[in-house]
């Protein structure tokens, strides 16, 4: 099309092209120029691209003349940004204001730590228990239910029930929902930190803390440094050069574990310890950088993502309950159930970075940790608000590092729906690593109405063994034998700026997946799908760097109806 710049308009949406030709210049030099390249770019032969939205002038000088062309941009993705966004705020709303109960065919214990007395029967609200330890010291039987007071806060006090199957845990009351807290305490008081000797913004907390990030004012984030440990000492990540306290940055945290004793078989992640021992185990100074001064006065409110989170047994139920500041994964079922458990209107968030054993291939004191997860078959996790974890919102995994019990070998009939998942390093993961030889098979597995907002870049906080955040709305492991794995469906789900990644595949090709009704919004140079086969070769597929792009990464996941 030819446009004579001098008079014309050009209107097109970010991501597509356009032709500017000059007409009469036939043979005659021209130079191209942009008033914004944010907005519309131009290329030495007048290729005008839609940046992002806003007006540019696209300029045209041939000799001594110059003529303009007004180019108006339109981004489509920001009106649909927008729905998204109330879409998702509307829904976690209603997660955090649900008042659904669960009843129970067995006997109801209630629990406050405003009100309770562990030496009350806990047979009624106005004779609680005070704390979750007494909860699940026995006493409870297949049936039975738990209910915590509304509005009530438990510190390092995780209701982890080992003996009794197919119990549910809920609230009673009005107001928020019962808070779990792994973090021991809130942190702030000046009389809670000092400087370390030598200088003037490295500040100790007054007591021994395990490994784990801080969340300061509810909101910001200070990332726990990530090292590694060789010949006694600590050293930067992936340097050889040896960690300096000195060199946190600012709101970073260090916490100083002498790792000799960590190295032994038994702390390995195959090793004789439980995890909750080794997180247990994993104590000493703890760090933080502030530039500003004593942290302690600088924020109201600090959080140590450093405690371990709730565990349950196979068949049991979650609902109503929130869970933060964990070192660990934050609803936990325990191994060797057949059943999966159901979470289901809970709040789940700052989970992970944590001390979990010692990893002898990096040399590191292991750290991660989910919002939840599923095991065995039947699994239902409906309804939640998970956000900021460090190693993603949920997984779905069998056959870690060749392990798994007998009564995991099945995983299947889950349903993971009308979730959100908000600023994770990752959203769902579903990994079968044992998937051959007698391994585990995963089938039915349905992932539908959700939404995927937003994976963020935290690798200070995440696992040491990956050496990198994830950063995937939704991920799969599976190269082994495809028959393995049935009747995975990804359907009528939102995802919404995986970064870089939304979709992330090493996947045996031919296995039983199947994407419909998805919707996609990616940002540019970012994309939808990152597919790596099994030897190891990346094909990534990018989203936003065309149109025709976008519609290729749908066309290779088979999302007929996805946009």
């Amino acid at each position: 099309m030819w446009i004579a710049c001098g008079t014309s308009k050009l209107t097109l949406n970010a991501g597509y092209t356009k032709q500017l030709k000059v007409s009469g210049a036939k043979g005659k030099t021209i130079s191209w120029s942009t008033s914004s390249r944010s907005v519309a770019s131009v290329s030495t032969t007048g290729l005008v691209k839609g940046e992002g939205q806003g007006t540019a002038k696209i300029k045209a000088k041939i000799g001594k003349k110059k003529l303009t062309c007004k180019v108006t941009v339109k981004d489509p993705a920001i009106a649909i940004k927008k729905q998204i966004e109330q879409e998702k705020n509307e829904r976690v709303a209603e997660i955090l204001a649900d008042t659904t109960q669960v009843d129970v065919t067995g006997t109801k214990y209630y629990v406050s730590s405003s009100e309770g007395n562990d030496d009350n029967d806990g047979l009624s609200p106005e004779h609680p228990w005070k704390t979750a330890a007494k909860a699940c010291d026995g006493t409870l039987k297949s049936g039975d239910g738990v209910y915590f007071k509304r509005g009530d806060v438990w510190r390092d006090d995780m209701f982890l029930e080992e003996s009794a199957e197919n119990i549910v845990f809920s609230a009673y009351g009005t107001g928020d929902k019962p808070a779990f807290y792994g973090s021991p305490e809130n942190g702030a008081g000046a009389e809670k930190w000092s400087l370390k000797p030598g200088t003037d913004n490295i500040w100790v907390f007054y007591r021994p803390l395990g490994y784990g990030s801080v969340v300061l004012d509810g909101k910001e984030v200070g990332f726990r440094e990530k090292v590694y440990w060789k010949e006694n000492q600590y050293y930067f990540h992936k340097t050889e050069i040896p960690f300096d306290v000195k060199k946190l940055d600012n709101h970073a945290t260090f916490t100083y574990i002498d790792l000799t004793e960590y190295q032994k078989e038994d702390y390995n992640w195959n090793g004789n310890k439980t995890i909750l021992e080794v997180e247990e185990a994993g104590q000493g100074d703890f760090y933080m950088r502030c530039d500003e001064g004593n942290p302690g006065t600088v924020f109201s409110s600090i959080e140590f993502c450093v405690g371990k989170g709730v565990a349950v047994c196979g068949g049991s139920t979650v609902n109503n309950i929130c869970v933060k500041y964990i070192g660990y994964q934050g609803i936990q079922q325990l191994p060797g159930y057949s059943n999966g458990i159901r979470v289901q209107n809970c709040e789940v968030a700052y989970c992970g970075s944590g001390f979990i054993g010692f990893n002898a291939s990096e040399q590191d004191g292991m750290t991660g940790g989910e919002g939840t997860g599923c095991q065995g078959r039947g699994g239902r996790i409906i309804g939640n608000y998970i956000h900021n974890s460090s190693e993603g919102g949920l997984t779905v995994e069998g056959g870690w590092n060749g392990n798994f019990e007998e009564q995991e070998k099945e995983m299947g009939d889950v349903l993971i729906s009308q979730n959100v998942f908000e600023d994770n390093n990752g959203g769902v993961g579903i990994f079968n690593f044992l998937d051959s030889d007698g391994g585990v098979t995963f089938s039915d597995i349905q992932v539908s109405d959700n939404i995927f907002y937003k994976t963020i870049y935290i690798d200070k906080m995440y696992n040491v063994m990956s050496g990198e955040g994830a950063q995937i709305n939704l991920s799969f492991w599976h190269t082994g034998d495809k028959t393995y794995v049935k009747n995975i469906r990804i359907e009528n789900n939102t995802f919404a700026f995986g970064a870089p990644h939304t979709i992330g595949m090493c996947w045996t090709k031919g296995a039983d997946i199947h994407f419909q009704g998805n919707t996609y919004l990616q940002g540019r140079y970012h994309d939808i799908v990152d597919y790596q086969t099994e030897d190891g070769v990346e094909n990534a597929i990018y989203a936003a760097e065309s149109p025709a792009a976008a519609k290729k990464a749908l066309q290779f996941i088979g999302d007929t109806t996805g946009k």
